[in-house]
């Protein structure tokens, strides 16, 4: 139930917060391309309990102008990700599984430290077949993914590095719901 009362107070979040993705480095083709073309393309690998993750997606960023506060700017995209989940266990092998997922993400830039910001969302995945985990399983198919994590983007610079924790479950909704969470490392790169 927690994570079903973060889900609806992330999305009534974002859809009132006008906000906008990092800045890119201005270049004339960029300045041209419509919101409909993605931001960024990301490659992140993560492992937790037992599992390793390799995940790859886009971003696009949300068409407004950042919401500043705090003395930094409150930003916005949405995350479309697949990834495949491996896991390890000695008693039932291995179980692989694919995890489809769209995530409203805000990020907040620091104003005194411009290069560094912090991320956190709440989306919806499609995780097939069924996630197992040993004696583990997650009960439905779809499945909440909460994540937050701080990254690093150089002044000037098409790449960016994101260290993320990400927790995975049905928010409730069936049990058993395990859930599983994993500490990810991200490199994008502005298209």
């Amino acid at each position: 139930m927690r994570s079903l009362s973060f889900a609806l107070l992330v999305s009534l979040l974002t859809a009132s917060v006008p906000v906008v993705a990092q800045d890119a480095p201005s270049t004339p083709a960029r300045a041209e391309r419509s919101w409909l073309w993605p931001a960024l393309a990301f490659a992140q690998v993560g492992s937790g309990d037992g599992v390793d993750s390799v995940t790859a997606g886009l971003q696009w960023a949300w068409p407004r102008q950042p919401l500043l506060f705090g003395g930094g700017a409150l930003r916005g995209y949405v995350e479309l990700a697949i990834g495949r989940w491996a896991a390890h266990d000695g008693a039932t092998g291995r179980a692989i599984s694919t995890q489809i997922g769209i995530a409203p993400t805000l990020r907040y830039s620091f104003a005194r430290w411009p290069q560094w910001f912090v991320d956190a969302a709440i989306g919806v995945n499609a995780i097939t077949p069924i996630f197992r985990r040993g004696e583990d399983e997650f009960s439905t198919v779809f499945n909440f993914g909460e994540h937050f994590g701080i990254g690093y983007h150089p002044a000037g610079s098409d790449w960016e590095w994101t260290l993320r924790y990400q927790h995975f479950s049905n928010g409730g909704v069936r049990k058993p719901n395990p859930g599983q969470d994993f500490i990810q490392l991200r490199i994008g790169r502005l298209l």
